[in-house]
């Protein structure tokens, strides 16, 4: 009887993680965390999803249904997989991903990724990190090189591969990014091993064919180890608000809410936070400010945009709701006030980018719903008329979450990579590393019948405007002098009506493409884990005889 149990525990695990397809995790699509079973555990380059489940790993089908020719070639595929009783310390560096040895990436673009990050200098988008799917039997996700950032030059369309070397970070999601006088600066994420805090700064001003990254360490409490967060900046600080990870040592100001579903997923109790922490870019030291109004609830996987001295967050991910509400901080006087929009506004959502693209405007692209929807559609918020406008794009069949938005000096927003389908589905991800151009202002080089319409002159020279399919007439266009030569009102946004809080889409224009989307289940963004499995195998072993 004892035996049978085992037997039926094993079986149903192994049905059941085998039709997830490998992907029962909360971080990119898998497997959370080492997983241990006899003799393996993974800690390779397994990618973490929305911020529940963190460790992605190999699944424990593997170890029991995988052939042995096929379990070997996929340990030979990723060395880091290591013995059961082998040391693992908790702050090794772990090794850049072996991809190359069974696949071979374009040498002139970047491969397909989500959950990485792209920040710009208003020249150039520099791109590192995130996860892609792994071209071996199964659903499996993997980091991309950690060693390697790719660059964009906005003004000419093209990629440029660049090495770095020095204090590498371990190849990671869902980090948090900002590009500062040419500087780039990375903080958090989610790595093969959990989560982390650490702190690094990449010089990018350099003329050195390898680019050096430093691991700073910096004074003061620094925020809990999580990722899916978000930034602001401000007279040469950064602000940090939010995020998914672990529990924080030491005091700080703000609300923790443990996802009780960490417990299952990793063994690792984690939550989501709303801590504001502040780095002195300076004096490399981290503070937390005593905050005052109405402070946003919890939450991951939100979107941050800076203009003047206010901090703006829309949406995120708390437990199994994604918002749509919307939050400015004065990051002079640390006062919270909350934005009370009347009219049509974006649907709640998780995933999604927020760039300023004037000292008045906000624009929002993509994302996904709380019913596992990924989006499509694009608004622009008018912060002196404290409106939603719906923006009409080319990009409708395309939609996009947990990809980068970057804003040029033209006035383009640039959109880069991200997952076009249900990134927690038990299916293959549909990572991207297309360029989805938003041409917001008229380009110098560029007629104004193109103004705000969709470019999709994407890798062509600027000179080239064939690619504008939606051209309006000047008379017609909204044109840049209504929208985006209002400066932004000096006093807070009075409150209107309050926005509902949505969880199903609203009748829009937008369409949200035609991907099919199906189950799936992340972590920082948070996911429930069933216990069904575990729950059988102890009523299993409670009715058995004992001693049999």
């Amino acid at each position: 009887m004892c035996s049978f149990s085992w037997l039926f525990f094993l079986f149903t695990l192994c049905q059941e993680r085998f039709r997830l397809n490998f992907r029962d995790g909360s971080s990119p699509g898998g497997c959370r965390g080492a997983v241990t079973f006899p003799r393996l555990q993974a800690r390779s380059d397994a990618a973490p999803r929305d911020a529940q489940r963190d460790y992605r790993g190999v699944c424990v089908c593997v170890c029991v249904c995988a052939q042995g020719r096929e379990l070997r070639q996929f340990r030979a595929a990723h060395p880091g997989m290591a013995e059961e009783n082998e040391e693992l310390p908790a702050d090794e560096e772990l090794p850049a991903p072996a991809e190359e040895g069974f696949e071979q990436l374009e040498n002139d673009s970047p491969a397909e990724r989500s959950g990485h990050v792209a920040v710009t200098d208003g020249r150039c988008m520099y791109v590192w990190g995130g996860y892609k799917n792994a071209q071996v039997r199964g659903f499996y996700d993997f980091y991309l090189p950690r060693d390697e950032i790719w660059i964009y030059n906005m003004e000419t369309g093209r990629w440029k591969k660049s090495k770095t070397e020095g204090d590498v970070p371990p190849s990671m999601s869902g980090s948090c990014a900002v590009c500062v006088d040419r500087v780039v600066y990375l903080f958090g994420g989610h790595h093969a091993r959990g989560n982390t805090n650490k702190f690094y700064m990449l010089n990018a001003r350099s003329t050195d064919k390898v680019l050096q990254w430093v691991r700073v360490e910096c004074q003061g409490v620094p925020p809990s180890s999580k990722d899916k967060l978000g930034v602001w900046v401000h007279k040469n600080r950064l602000i940090f608000f939010g995020g998914y990870g672990y529990f924080p040592e030491g005091k700080h100001r703000g609300t923790f809410e443990f996802d009780e579903t960490s417990f299952w997923n990793s063994g690792h109790p984690r939550g989501w936070n709303d801590h504001v922490h502040v780095l002195d870019l300076e004096t490399f030291t981290w503070s937390q400010p005593i905050t005052t109004g109405k402070t946003p609830s919890p939450r991951a996987a939100h979107a941050c945009a800076t203009v003047g001295n206010r901090g703006f967050v829309f949406g995120g991910r708390y437990r199994e709701s994604r918002m749509n509400d919307f939050y400015y901080l004065n990051l002079d006087t640390w006062e919270w006030n909350e934005i009370l929009t009347q009219g049509i506004c974006p649907v709640g959502r998780s995933w999604h980018s927020l760039t300023p693209i004037s000292s008045d405007h906000l624009f929002l692209f993509g994302g996904f719903t709380t019913d596992k929807q990924p989006l499509s559609d694009a608004w622009i918020y008018c912060i002196s008329k404290n409106e939603w406008v719906q923006f009409e794009h080319n990009y409708s069949e395309k939609p996009r979450l947990w990809h980068t938005a970057c804003a040029s000096e033209e006035g383009e927003v640039i959109i880069f990579g991200g997952c076009a389908n249900n990134l927690l589905a038990h299916s293959k991800a549909a990572h991207s590393n297309e360029i989805l151009v938003f041409s917001l202002q008229p380009r110098s080089l560029v007629s104004p019948g193109c103004s705000w319409s969709c470019s999709s002159c994407t890798h062509k020279q600027r000179t080239d405007t064939s690619g504008c399919r939606n051209p309006r007439a000047a008379s017609s266009c909204p044109g840049p002098k209504k929208f985006f030569n209002q400066q932004a009102p000096e006093s807070p946004i009075l409150p209107a009506r309050r926005t509902e809080l949505v969880s199903q889409p609203r009748d829009t224009k937008t369409k949200h493409g035609t991907t099919t989307a199906s189950l799936a289940v992340r972590s920082g963004d948070g996911t429930r884990s069933t216990m069904t499995t575990v729950l059988l195998f102890i009523f299993i072993l409670i009715i058995q005889p004992l001693g049999d």
